[in-house]
């Protein structure tokens, strides 16, 4: 047969075409993984004593583990450091950034913590984020963010242009978590819905899970975006997450 002549096959039994569906979505997701070519935002010059200490670890940015997601999943990494992101950030004007921070206001349930002008650098990182990803041709994105919170290199804190790039369908996470990337793209070309990252919080008297991070998604459904307030970042109580 096909398979004993090395073809890959993928069967259904069954006698109704729309059973194909599901089977289908998985060879193009496997397809569209193949796509994604993601930035990696980090600073090859670094501060050691504030480094954030994972990202030692040669799997999220060593060469044999671009090697291996090259070879299992086709995905690509491209890197920029924090000098190229602050540089797009410099170029972009105020005035460039204030159609999408009227945007930004008008879909939110309110403010709670930062400052307008918090908000409005937010904004423009996103813009700024989206211009590198255009320039590196990349459709996927994360940050080494705590090293460059830590060490205060960049402008503002990145939460907000994770949040609507997941929105937009382009796979983000933050902290350089390039694994959670992949789950999070895994998820979005599987049901059509963004991923999201969590730190989870178990509470046994109520038998609740919380999910929270500082970067969800507004629009879970892949169509309509869900009222959101803006809050400050967690760990800092800075800019916007």
């Amino acid at each position: 047969g096909l398979r004993a002549s090395g073809v890959k096959v993928l069967s259904v039994s069954s006698s109704e075409p729309n059973d194909l569906i599901e089977p289908l979505n998985t060879i193009k997701t496997i397809a569209d993984l193949k796509l994604l070519r993601l930035l990696v935002v980090r600073d090859l010059e670094h501060n050691n004593a504030k480094y954030d200490p994972r990202m030692y670890e040669p799997r999220w940015i060593g060469p044999a583990y671009q090697r291996l997601l090259k070879q299992i999943f086709g995905i690509t990494i491209e890197f920029a450091t924090f000098k190229e992101l602050i540089s797009y950030y410099d170029k972009i004007k105020d005035s460039q950034t204030q159609a999408e921070y009227k945007k930004f206001l008008e879909g939110s349930a309110g403010i709670k913590e930062p400052s307008k002008k918090d908000i409005f650098k937010a904004v423009k990182m996103y813009l700024v984020v989206k211009r590198l990803m255009e320039a590196k041709n990349a459709n996927g994105f994360t940050i080494d963010c705590l090293s460059s919170i830590k060490e205060n290199k960049l402008p503002t804190i990145p939460c907000l242009a994770i949040s609507r790039l997941n929105d937009m369908g382009f796979p983000s996470a933050c902290e350089g978590d390039i694994d959670t990337v992949i789950s999070n793209a895994i998820s979005l070309y599987l049901t059509g819905h963004p991923g999201f990252q969590s730190d989870p919080v178990i509470d046994i008297s109520k038998k609740q899970v919380i999910s929270a991070h500082c970067i969800m998604s507004t629009c879970f459904d892949g169509k309509q975006y869900n009222p959101y307030y803006f809050r400050t970042h967690t760990e800092t109580h800075k800019g916007v997450g």
